[in-house]
């Protein structure tokens, strides 16, 4: 009786490990479905993937381009701001520089910005924070305190794997 109840406990906890890797390959192919979208409509941008980044990170001035409040549920390790990007431009206006937001829109708005002002490597992290979390990647707080919460803008956005929090 006992081996039953361990096989049946067994295949109820696989099933559940099953429905939470489907549900996080959906969630990843809408997040794959939206970025795809602001390639698109933002075409004269340079999309950098996480993958990308990461191969390089020292390469990259990563800027994160959200207003504060999002900013102070978390952002990504090593991530200024547009405020510190703006206050030193002479630090940065050369440097290869690589914004984000939620999904992409805001921060390849500011590319086209920059680019407009004569910034010439400006890119936007494709998929932005939704992305990042997809690959299962860390966020700190304002504190440099790694979190699991993460701002995505709106419900709309709640496009987070399981072990993350959304918060808007």
């Amino acid at each position: 009786m006992n081996a039953l109840i361990a096989r049946l406990l067994f295949a109820v906890l696989l099933v559940s490990v099953l429905q939470v890797a489907a549900g996080n390959k959906s969630i990843a192919r809408q997040v794959e479905t939206m970025a795809k979208q602001y390639d698109k409509k933002y075409s004269t941008v340079k999309h950098v993937t996480v993958a990308t980044y990461l191969k390089n990170r020292k390469k990259w001035v990563l800027v994160d381009i959200r207003p504060a409040k999002e900013r102070k549920v978390s952002m990504i390790p090593g991530a200024i701001t547009v405020k510190q990007l703006e206050s030193n431009l002479a630090l940065y206006k050369h440097r290869p520089i690589l914004l984000y937001c939620t999904i992409g829109e805001r921060s390849s708005v500011y590319a086209l910005r920059l680019n407009a002002q004569g910034w010439e490597n400006v890119a936007n992290l494709r998929g932005g924070v939704l992305a990042w979390a997809q690959a299962n990647r860390k966020f700190v707080t304002s504190d440099n305190k790694k979190t699991r919460k993460v701002h995505v803008y709106g419900s709309a956005w709640n496009l987070l794997p399981v072990n993350y929090t959304g918060v808007w």
